[in-house]
């Protein structure tokens, strides 16, 4: 009679929770991270000046902000003009995930003249897809991403840059202007702020 092997029946153990973390221990996740510092685009940077009765005018690369002076003979309320900025997000993967977006505004003495936060409101930061800079961007809202009181300003914008990253699409772009882009005080001062292509850099960070 031949021997035969004996075969044991297995044990089957189910693992905790805990006795899982213990044999494999503290487990992360490892993404790699990627920040780029981006600046404003000069050719795609500006304002639009509205001085009645004279059509709102496109002014390129220096983004000015708030109210001023009367242009004799000219009628109308103190001259209005509310700035546009761009960022280049082009290089930025449409699978992006973007972990942090802060815009940087520092322009500094004396480029800011007056008083606009006193006598204007809170300067408004607000998403707008312009393309070309032309008289029909005056006065328009965009999306409010943020509100500042002061120079410098610091803005996270993750949401508005992460809508602009997926759609895709190549620019990041917004507005900004003074209470609304129609505030004026109304007594023929100035209360301005220029913003050089310099002054403005998007920082974003990515996953």
């Amino acid at each position: 009679m031949k021997n035969r092997p004996r075969y044991n029946t297995p044990i089957v153990h189910s693992f905790s929770q805990e006795e899982v973390r213990e044999l494999l221990g503290p487990v992360t996740c490892q993404y790699q991270t990627t920040t780029v510092v981006l600046p404003s685009l000069p050719a795609e940077n500006g304002s639009v000046a509205n001085v009645p009765p004279i059509p709102p005018v496109p002014v390129p690369i220096v983004a000015t902000i708030g109210d001023g002076l009367k242009i004799p003979p000219i009628i109308g309320p103190d001259a209005l003009s509310q700035g546009f900025l761009s960022f280049n997000i082009s290089g930025i993967p449409a699978t992006a995930v973007i972990t942090a977006a802060d815009i940087a505004l520092t322009p500094i003495a004396p480029q800011v003249i007056g008083a606009p936060f006193t006598d204007l409101g809170p300067l408004v930061i607000a998403e707008f897809d312009y393309g070309a800079l032309d008289a029909t961007d005056f006065g328009v809202l965009g999306g409010p991403i943020g509100s500042a009181t002061s120079f410098p300003v610091t803005q996270s914008a993750i949401t508005a840059v992460q809508i602009a990253v997926s759609t895709p699409l190549p620019r990041f772009r917004v507005t900004l202007y003074f209470g609304s882009p129609t505030t004026t005080d109304g007594n023929n001062d100035l209360d301005q702020a220029i913003i050089t292509p310099a002054d403005a850099v998007l920082t974003v960070t990515y996953q």
